[in-house]
């Protein structure tokens, strides 16, 4: 289970999805490396939170720019939760 980071948008990239679209690890890490990475697993990277909304649309284009697409290769999730709650997640395979 990995748990989404408080206080803004992140970016969830299926880390698959590089290697199925073929992309660039080197451009994927230029494009992420001003991203704060909060979660890795063999299958999700999770980046965020990011500061406000014109860096995670930023960000999605940049993704897209890649060849990966919204929904099925990356997600952004903006959900702001009070601090006494968390909330989890974990990879389903299809």
């Amino acid at each position: 289970m990995q748990s989404i980071p408080q206080g803004g948008v992140c970016l969830i990239v299926r880390k698959f999805s590089l290697v199925e679209k073929d992309v660039d690890p080197d451009q994927f890490q230029q494009i992420t490396q001003c991203l704060e990475k909060t979660a890795e697993d063999d299958y999700i990277a999770i980046f965020g939170p990011l500061k406000g909304g014109n860096e995670s649309m930023d960000m999605q284009q940049e993704l897209e720019r890649l060849g990966l697409s919204y929904l099925d290769d990356f997600y952004a999730l903006d959900l702001f939760l009070p601090s006494w709650l968390s909330v989890a997640f974990a990879f389903r395979p299809q």
